[in-house]
């Protein structure tokens, strides 16, 4: 059996030592997230009764169900009835900001695909991100 020996322990240090600087590096690298960004993003909520889909209003403040992150406002509400249920999709606008992972309004990441749980006034329910994407409004213009 080889004993450990001057060489083997100068070995370890240097790859203890570059792996510790990569960490570090690998995190400045990361792109912070930039300014404020107003970002539009819509959810397609799973099926409801139709007397729960009559509570949600242009206006209303949407707030994630479980982290209590606000997730912007209302700006639309569009759905179909079938089979008793009806089916929603939410347009929402919120100010975030972008990361190299997505947007992140308050402390959620809004990403095309993520499930999300939102609260509204009179609301609760379940959904999907569908899309994701910078507002071109200017403050100049009407939104």
């Amino acid at each position: 059996m080889k004993h450990p020996n001057l060489t083997d322990a100068v070995l370890l240090l240097c790859g203890i030592l570059f792996f510790s600087l990569c960490t570090a590096f690998s995190r400045i690298l990361v792109a912070p997230p930039t300014g404020d960004t107003p970002l539009t993003y819509t959810v397609a909520l799973d099926p409801v009764l139709p007397e729960s889909a009559e509570a949600l209003a242009v206006g209303d403040a949407v707030l994630d169900a479980i982290g209590k992150y606000p997730l912007g406002s209302v700006t639309a509400c569009t759905g179909s009835e079938r089979g008793g249920w009806t089916y929603l999709t939410l347009t929402v606008r919120v100010t975030g900001k972008s990361t190299a992972d997505g947007f992140f309004a308050g402390g959620f990441l809004l990403r095309p695909g993520r499930d999300v749980d939102i609260r509204l006034p009179g609301f609760r329910g379940t959904g999907r991100i569908t899309a994701v994407f910078p507002d071109t409004v200017t403050a100049e213009e009407p939104a």
